[in-house]
């Protein structure tokens, strides 16, 4: 996949991650979170972040270790975002899914990464 392709992707999908952020409590939102199925979706759509991350990222790049330290950012910077719409709160659990989510995604993807490349360099 080509890095236009890949930026490309990356940023769309931290685009979708704030756009489901931003539909108000009310509804269907509010009976996830009733259920605390909403701990589940943290955790899949921070893991699906995680793996674009690595996938965009280049092993030897200087900011390569830095990034992944400043990818809580983004997670903060939702459930941040999460409180400014009527109807939803912020709950701590919701961001400790989101970075457990982002850090199984990186961790899973890496290992993943590291034994193809291994596999393909015997």
């Amino acid at each position: 996949m080509s890095s236009v392709c890949k930026n490309f992707t990356l940023g769309f999908y931290i685009i979708v991650i704030f756009s489901i952020s931003s539909i108000p409590g009310a509804g269907f939102i509010g009976k996830i979170h009733q259920f605390g199925f909403d701990k589940i979706f943290h955790f899949i759509e921070y893991y699906i972040l995680g793996y674009l991350i690595v996938l965009r990222l280049n092993k030897e790049s200087k900011i390569y270790k830095i990034f992944y330290l400043l990818v809580i950012l983004i997670a903060y910077l939702d459930e941040y975002f999460v409180q400014r719409i009527s109807g939803r709160t912020i709950d701590d659990l919701d961001f400790v899914f989101n970075i457990l989510g982002l850090y199984s995604g990186i961790f899973t993807t890496t290992l993943i990464s590291n034994y193809y490349d291994k596999k393909n360099k015997n």
